[in-house]
């Protein structure tokens, strides 16, 4: 038992300490991944403070600061101390090697500046690297006056070394030789261009006067005719019949056929991915690829390298399905995955679609082709989701728990004034508010069925704290909702079909989604990202932090995203709020999460049933141990009756 604990503890800090080095040494960060390193850190500190207590140093606190530092700083990177950290590790060592404890300031000085001085002694000591970045021809005239005034003449070149200039003159020849022929082909271009202008206007002057002369049953007769005869070619057809009704609907060609549309190429059959990136290479040797998942560095470069390669080689920016399909199957191949393993295929086809998505999105302002796709193809706004004009959710009227108050009222609302003045004033201590929290428990059970939202949360601040509202539904239910979340949160998410979808979202809102396509509902019932549509529990999205809404109003908020998940289901219960008719979600979760069967229903116990997700149902395994109570009770009683009569 003592070995398996250790492994448990080991595997736990292990498990968080190399996500937590990854993110905080990562160059470029979303903030949407900051509630996820907070819960890492909240957890690591937490496991230090729980398992080794004696080690604990204020360093292990300072982690749990790091996601606030990140968003408002940026990635740690850009501000660490590691340099410094090298720097001193030198006047470290020196100040132990010296043995001088007289004067050691003067002695780390005098050694350092020596040293400097035999290190810029060395000619090799900066090594400067030239980079071309761009070429571009200037004339003679433009150039400053110091750089006019160095002129080489005749002399200078005589005194130049031989090996110099065998190694220079080569160079600039070719380069002269370069733009010479650039201008010719600029000058060669422009000159064609004008005159194919000039063509096309004159041939699109004579096409609109015999287009005014024929009438428009004829030109329908011809351009019939001229489909259905199976001798003319396609270039009769577009030089004969299709000559003037093409040149009097340009605009609708120019809009159907974009001129960059066409510069798209079509990907060859056998497209592979060659060369990948060094570190991608290492990864794949190493048969190492769960450091390609979900939210890395390894797979943004992954994604990054197939995107140019496919969009630089074929200039592809809207791939069709067979070509989404040729990328798959050759990004498989590259990484070493069996063709037979669907899951990894759908996964990798719904993240190239997701990068195409994404690159498209970031060309929207300045590509013309995006533009005019967008224009024709894109839904636009769509039609507004409407708001519910209910000011309140429907609340529960029937298997609500039994709630009596022992104590008189009066001192009952003396310990609600002390415990809400504390609350908003912050003098209170987090064990007396939990006595105060737990005394008061049966007058606000009453007090919520009879007030709304907004009163009760102007008299019980405490529900904004998120470990007020798990205290609560532990005392309700005798559940711990937060623990379950986390423990029963990935079984279900391995369960779900089609879980390779919405592989950008964190697991928590992504298992949202899921469900919601599942059962084919409108997600902003649940998510949203600015006001609220329904008066029903949901989840206000930023990238900082979660918002949890009731009734219209703001009650709590979170940054982890697990957390966000237990506070939706606990209002729920706290607040004993009715499940929508077609809210097939939350009450999903809300069964599986608190681990009653009986509020899932039969169509919900199914379909779980056919994903083959099990759960310890908590109700019925108390009915099973009440009946065997009462049972025994029961025989007893009958034997002590017949052994005293």
């Amino acid at each position: 038992m003592l070995l398996r604990n250790s492994h448990k503890k080991q595997n736990d800090f292990h498990s968080a300490e190399p996500k937590i080095v990854r993110y905080t040494n990562a160059e470029l960060l979303r903030k949407s991944w900051l509630p996820y390193l907070d819960s890492l850190t909240t957890r690591f500190q937490s496991l230090m403070v729980h398992h080794l207590p004696q080690v604990v140093i204020s360093k292990v606190h300072f982690v749990t600061e790091y996601s606030r530092v990140i968003g408002a700083n940026g990635p740690a990177t850009h501000f660490w101390c590691m340099r410094f950290e090298g720097k001193h590790l030198y006047f470290k060592q020196l100040a132990i090697r010296s043995l001088n404890f007289k004067n050691p300031a003067f002695t780390l000085i005098k050694r350092h500046q020596l040293r400097q001085c035999l290190m810029l002694s060395n000619k090799n000591y900066y090594n400067i690297f030239t980079e071309t970045i761009s070429l571009k021809t200037i004339k003679y005239s433009q150039l400053s006056i110091p750089v006019q005034q160095e002129e080489i003449d005749g002399s200078m070149l005589a005194k130049l070394p031989f090996d110099e200039l065998r190694v220079l003159f080569p160079k600039l020849k070719d380069r002269v030789l370069f733009t010479e022929k650039l201008d010719l082909l600029i000058k060669g271009s422009n000159s064609i261009e004008n005159e194919q202008l000039e063509s096309e206007s004159a041939l699109n002057a004579c096409s609109k006067q015999t287009f005014d002369k024929c009438t428009a049953s004829q030109t329908t007769a011809s351009t019939k005719d001229s489909l259905d005869d199976p001798l003319l070619s396609s270039n009769d057809r577009s030089n004969d019949t299709f000559d003037t009704t093409s040149n009097v609907d340009d605009k609708t060609n120019e809009d159907e056929n974009d001129g960059s549309e066409e510069l798209q190429q079509n990907l060859p059959l056998d497209f592979t991915l060659v060369s990948l990136p060094e570190e991608l290479e290492e990864i794949i040797n190493e048969n190492e690829l769960i450091k390609l998942r979900g939210h890395t560095n390894h797979r943004r470069i992954l994604l990054n390298f197939v995107f140019k390669v496919v969009f630089n080689t074929y200039n592809i920016l809207y791939p069709k399905a067979h070509d989404y399909f040729l990328i798959t199957h050759a990004l498989l191949k590259a990484l070493k995955i069996p063709m037979t393993d669907t899951n990894a295929a759908n996964e990798w086809h719904e993240a190239i679609k997701q990068k195409f998505k994404n690159e498209r999105r970031l060309l929207q302002k300045i590509s013309p082709m995006v533009q005019g796709k967008k224009e024709k193809f894109g839904k636009g706004s769509g039609r507004s989701a409407k708001k519910s004009e209910v000011l309140s959710a429907e609340r529960k009227h029937e298997n609500m728990i039994y709630v009596s108050t022992i104590m008189d009222e009066c001192d009952i609302e003396q310990l609600v004034t002390t415990m809400k003045e504390g609350i908003r004033n912050g003098t209170i201590h987090s064990d007396t508010l939990n006595t105060l929290w737990k005394k008061t428990f049966g007058y606000r059970r009453l007090f919520i069925r009879s007030h709304t939202t907004n009163e009760v949360l102007e008299k019980f601040p405490g529900y904004s704290y998120p470990c007020l509202m798990f205290e609560e539904v532990k005392m309700i239910e005798n559940v711990d909702i937060e623990n379950n979340v986390s423990k029963l949160l990935p079984r279900l998410f391995d369960k779900l079909p089609n879980n390779s979808l919405f592989i950008m979202d964190l697991l928590p809102i992504r298992i949202i989604k899921l469900l919601c396509k599942q059962f084919h509902q409108s997600v902003s019932h649940i998510l949203v990202d600015n006001e609220p549509l329904v008066p029903t529990p949901c989840i206000k999205v930023s990238n900082e932090k979660f918002e949890l809404y009731l009734d219209w109003q703001v009650v709590a908020e979170t940054r982890n995203p697990t957390t966000a998940l237990s506070l939706l289901l606990s209002l729920y219960n706290v607040f004993e709020v009715k499940f929508a008719k077609n809210n097939h979600t939350s009450r999903l979760l809300n069964g599986v999460f608190f681990q009653n069967g009986e509020d899932l229903g039969k169509n919900l116990r199914i379909l779980l049933n056919s994903w083959h997700f099990t759960f310890e149902d908590r109700i019925k395994k108390l009915q099973i141990q009440t009946t065997n109570t009462i049972a025994y009770v029961d025989k007893r009683t009958t034997s002590e009756l017949q052994l005293h009569p």
